[in-house]
């Protein structure tokens, strides 16, 4: 009896051992691994900022050229229906000036 109770005493010394350092490694653990959670969430919202920044220079650079575009168009569409040519032109000048004017129309 007095050797089962000493193995009992043993054995709780046993698992009592390294008991404290394991725990506070696991807490160390548990700790890294959320840690390590939250910068890949941040990370990936930094990457998200880069998208939206690029996708928003990109539209403002559009709305950019629209802007030109549409005073573009509104300038060439004045030659076009107000422009007068005056004198006697050869056919070829006037054809050349319509199509530059067309073309930057339809640019």
């Amino acid at each position: 009896m007095v050797l089962l109770e000493a193995f009992g005493l043993a054995s709780a010394e046993l698992f009592q051992y390294n008991r404290e350092n394991f725990q506070f490694d696991n807490e160390q653990r548990i700790s890294r691994d959320v840690q390590k959670y939250k910068m890949q969430v941040e990370r990936f919202e930094l990457f998200r900022e880069d998208i939206e920044d690029l996708v928003k220079l990109t539209v403002d650079k559009m709305d950019m050229y629209h802007l030109v575009s549409a005073v573009v168009l509104g300038f060439t569409t004045s030659i076009f229906t107000e422009g007068r040519i005056w004198g006697a032109s050869p056919p070829s000048y006037i054809a050349t000036y319509f199509m530059t004017i067309g073309c930057g129309w339809l640019y």
